[in-house]
């Protein structure tokens, strides 16, 4: 099983690096903010236009209940991902997009 975790298994690309992140946690992060933001979405449709076509069509193409549960599987991978990559991954920018990238994930966890 740790076998099949070991990131030399894997190409250059698909692993963290100390100067990028690679494919697999770019993946993962990007699935992640996508499913929110449809989470998001959906519920903004709701509160603005209650209950109508659109917002029943909605509530059949992104569950909520289904949604969730993608997220919870991929904030799993996500956690084992990161712990096969601890030691690779690069640091935080202190640069302008390192910090609106702060910013941004910040007000994810408050809300």
């Amino acid at each position: 099983m740790k076998a099949a975790l070991s990131s030399t298994l894997l190409p250059t690309a698909w692993r963290d690096t100390p100067h990028h992140y690679g494919v697999v946690s770019r993946l993962l992060h990007w699935l992640t903010a996508l499913l929110v933001l449809t989470q998001f979405f959906v519920v903004v449709m709701w509160r603005v236009f209650g209950e109508t076509s659109v917002t029943l069509m909605l509530s059949r193409l992104a569950p909520h209940g289904a949604i969730g549960l993608l997220l919870l599987v991929i904030t799993l991978a996500r956690l084992v991902w990161w712990f096969n990559q601890r030691g690779q991954r690069p640091r935080q920018l202190r640069t302008l997009r390192g910090r609106l990238a702060s910013a941004v994930h910040g007000l994810f966890m408050c809300c």
